[in-house]
């Protein structure tokens, strides 16, 4: 699904557009002009589908770079499995890095998950390396293309944003930390903090875009700003944002 010119979705699950796997997050795909990148990777479960779509699109020998966005299994499960199919420079937060490399079950979140219906039993994350880890203010260049890390931490640690002009747009990649309409998701594992969460809303408040695109549901490719103004409408009144759920 082309967004923009140079610009797509070419993973995104039942929280999404049904493209690739069910448990999938929204996967974008840049044309950085000698090469492609990927942002998330999906959950690393039929990741075939997800191939499909990537080389459909781009040469599969220009597809060098996945930035993750947070650990969690849906936006980095499936990093192992592309780095089989790409030539893959990976770029993470240190947390991140740290967590699917080993990976840490319990710090992943996965336990609890698993049991609570989210993931199937007898789902198993990929462990994998990090070429590089970034953190706030660092910036990723990429051919034509420079993101921004913004660290927003919240929805779990080590959870970074990503802005930057990509292709004639000014474009924020949020994750998991704001969806459309300025809903949030907050669950009960042991790294998520709504004080975190709020912070971290204050600070996109602070950037300048056009295209918002999130982790999972709905996007915008103009006035992106403001779905980060409706849940501040609700901090800025001692409320919290509306649930995703």
């Amino acid at each position: 699904m082309e967004l923009w010119k140079g610009v797509h979705l070419v993973g995104s699950g039942r929280g999404g557009f049904d493209l690739t796997d069910p448990l999938d997050c929204h996967v974008y795909l840049l044309d950085a002009g000698d090469s492609w990148i990927l942002v998330d990777a999906g959950a690393g479960l039929n990741v075939e589908l997800l191939v499909e779509q990537i080389t459909s699109v781009a040469p599969p020998d220009r597809v060098r770079t996945l930035i993750l966005t947070h650990k969690h299994a849906d936006h980095a499960g499936g990093a192992a499995l592309l780095r089989q199919h790409f030539d893959l420079t990976i770029i993470a937060s240190e947390h991140t890095a740290e967590t699917i490399s080993l990976p840490d079950e319990e710090r992943l979140g996965l336990i609890d998950a698993r049991s609570a219906g989210v993931y199937p039993l007898d789902y198993t994350f990929s462990p994998t390396r990090v070429d590089r880890t970034v953190g706030e203010g660092d910036h990723i260049r990429v051919g034509k293309i420079s993101l921004r890390a913004i660290a927003t931490p919240g929805h779990c640690e080590g959870h970074l944003s990503f802005i930057g002009e990509v292709n004639g747009r000014r474009t924020l990649f949020t994750g998991d930390a704001l969806f459309h309409g300025g809903k949030v998701v907050w669950q009960t594992t042991y790294d998520c903090s709504v004080q975190e969460h709020v912070r971290s809303i204050r600070r996109l408040e602070a950037e300048s875009f056009d295209a918002f695109l999130p982790g999972h549901l709905s996007f915008s490719l103009a006035r992106g700003k403001r779905h980060v103004e409706a849940a501040l409408s609700y901090i800025k009144e001692m409320n919290v944002p509306p649930h995703l759920m």
